[in-house]
């Protein structure tokens, strides 16, 4: 609130006995209107109080203190003097006639509440929430519009103000919890959202130079945080339809993005760097559905230009946080430095969230296409929440997904059980084994469950060969006696190249071993890779160089359009990871574990 207005009010309340000058200018100065551009000169609190408290007699207000000499002199003068400061402001005496008329009446540029649209009035309303669950519906549409209003980068006043609107109002839904008792899991969510709180009330919203960038991403993943809160929470109190989906929060921004910013233009920029190399064409066309006649055509993009991905909401989700970073990081462009941090920091407000509540790799309709091609009955070993298993049972795919631990909430239904049950009669009829990202440290899930395994088909998402997934004996097993029949890209993480890879079995050893060769070349000595994308491996400088298309495209769609331009002596060595104490080893493991999603920080 404006200094200027707390003393008026300060002084208004204290003096009883004024001249009628004195009474003039408290009347014209609490009767303004604020200007379109500010925010509200009165806090919160003074309007709320003003409202519930109820009308006293005038006999029944305390006796003023007595003043001494002067006092009253110097009273009328700092009045005048804010009254002259009113008028220079240039406000306006229609409007408003009541302090309590100040809480519904915040005008703001027509800019704003043209970009909010019906957004904006659940932004400058009044708490009016009856019990938590309406406090959770009403803070769940301020949060949204604060999180429309950071994408679209609205006046930084604005977001100030509302971001202290929201922190108030997820203050008072934090105390609701804290003396709810009917409410499932409340003091671990009123936990929660205080430690978010915390931390988001000290990122103010920052102005210009290098901070800005960093303030926006911190600032954006911690009201994201807050509203996977809400919705964990109307979930676990069996409430899902109380606060929109996760989903539809990010389609809902996506399309603000797309209608309010110059993000397609962007997007053509980038286009023009990804179409010169095939394999990124490939991977954005067929992986990521984009519409190639709508980013090479002239008209204005001013809607997501994807295909429909019908119930694949993990894929909606990567794609409109992907056209987020690309208005974010865009257009000032990452350095190699900024792509350790930033963008990161930008991917793990979202990847860990959605390897926790969906799964750690993104389905395409090429990958799920692909193994409902087979035709053959599926079993998923290692299935979590089931959402790939559930997208190909739309498909029509006889599928089973086992999981040693059966989660509280999944896509379908998910029996518990491990590798050990596909040596059993009963488990016999599955002709295709699928395995999605495959921890290294469990030796009971991959390499069990392939020696168990009987059928026909192994069907494998992760990276070959890195030690990221899967085992070095599950990889050998894998190279040995099986022949591989199709290999996919996927939409990855940034700083991940997981594929996916269909496996027939051979009835032969053919005595391979896991092996990274050159891209280009396909010498095994001396390769290096690309700490950043890790899709390029090279042996030399003239490989560098000669890839150079296919690592711009690479590196503007693992880093939203950014161009990194990693130089080859940054370029780490490729071997198998293992717990090595050597310095160099201790770097990959530390490249991998960056890349590797975490669903127990979600």
């Amino acid at each position: 609130p404006n200094p200027r207005w707390l003393k008026l009010c300060c002084f208004a309340s204290c003096f009883v006995q004024v001249d009628l000058s004195v009474m003039t200018a408290v009347g014209y100065v609490t009767s303004v209107k604020p200007r379109a551009d500010r925010p509200a000169m009165i806090p919160d609190s003074v309007v709320a109080q003003r409202r519930s408290a109820p009308d006293q007699e005038a006999d029944s207000q305390p006796e003023p203190k007595r003043r001494r000499r002067g006092e009253r002199g110097q009273a009328a003068k700092m009045i005048a003097a804010m009254m002259r400061e009113a008028r220079d402001l240039d406000l306006s005496n229609e409007g408003i006639t009541d302090l309590g008329d100040l809480g519904d009446a915040r005008v703001w540029p027509a800019e704003i509440q043209q970009k909010l649209d019906d957004l904006y009035l659940d932004a400058v309303g009044g708490d009016t929430a009856q019990g938590t669950s309406q406090r959770v519906v009403q803070l769940s549409r301020r949060v949204l519009a604060l999180r429309v209003s950071m994408a679209l980068e609205l006046d930084v006043e604005w977001q100030s103000f509302l971001q202290r609107r929201t922190c108030d109002q997820a203050q008072r839904l934090v105390n609701d919890l804290n003396a709810e008792k009917a409410w499932v899991s409340a003091p671990d969510t009123a936990t929660r959202l205080s430690s978010h709180l915390r931390v988001l009330e000290r990122e103010a919203p920052a102005g210009k130079g290098a901070s800005r960038l960093q303030n926006m991403v911190r600032r954006r993943g911690l009201v994201d945080r807050i509203y996977y809160e809400l919705v964990r929470s109307a979930e676990l109190q069996g409430m899902p339809a109380l606060v929109p989906g996760v989903a539809d929060y990010t389609r809902e921004l996506e399309r603000r993005l797309w209608a309010g910013t110059a993000v397609g233009e962007r997007l053509r920029e980038v286009w023009k760097i990804i179409a010169k190399d095939p394999r990124g064409r490939r991977l954005m066309m067929f992986g990521w559905g984009l519409k190639r006649q709508v980013v090479e055509g002239t008209e204005e993009m001013r809607k997501p230009p994807w295909r429909v991905s019908g119930s694949n909401d993990l894929l909606d989700i990567h794609r409109a946080r992907w056209a987020e970073g690309l208005e974010l990081f865009g257009r000032a462009g990452l350095s190699e430095a900024d792509c350790r941090r930033r963008a990161v920091e930008f991917r793990d407000s979202y990847r860990d969230w959605c390897s926790k509540h969906y799964a750690f790799a993104v389905p395409t309709d090429a990958a799920l296409k692909a193994i409902a091609d087979l035709q053959v009955p599926v079993v998923e070993v290692g299935a979590f929440t089931g959402y790939w298993a559930s997208l190909l049972k739309e498909r029509g795919v006889d599928v089973l997904a086992l999981d040693s631990v059966v989660p509280q909430s999944a896509f379908m239904e998910v029996q518990r059980g491990n590798a050990k049950i596909l040596s059993q009669p009963d488990y016999q009829k599955y002709e295709a084994l699928f395995l999605c990202y495959p921890t290294p440290e469990e030796t009971s899930l991959c390499d069990e469950a392939l020696r168990r395994f009987k059928g026909s088909y192994v069907i494998y998402i992760g990276e070959m060969c890195t030690g990221m997934t899967g085992t070095f004996n599950f990889h050998t097993t894998l190279l040995r006696r099986f022949d591989r029949e199709k290999e996919l890209e996927l939409p990855n993480w940034t700083g991940a190249d997981a594929r996916l890879t269909i496996w027939k079995r051979s009835g032969r050893d053919k005595g391979e071993q896991p092996r990274l060769p050159c891209q280009l070349c396909g010498k095994e000595d001396s390769v290096r890779q690309c700490w950043v994308t890790r899709k390029v491996m090279v042996c030399s400088e003239a490989c560098f160089d000669e890839c150079a298309k296919s690592r711009r495209a690479l590196e503007v769609i693992d880093c939203y359009g950014s161009e990194c331009n990693v130089p080859f002596a940054n370029y780490v060595p490729v071997r198998w990871v293992r717990n090595e104490s050597s310095s160099g080893s201790s770097r990959l493991l530390d490249l991998v574990a960056q890349a590797t999603p975490r669903p127990e920080a979600a």
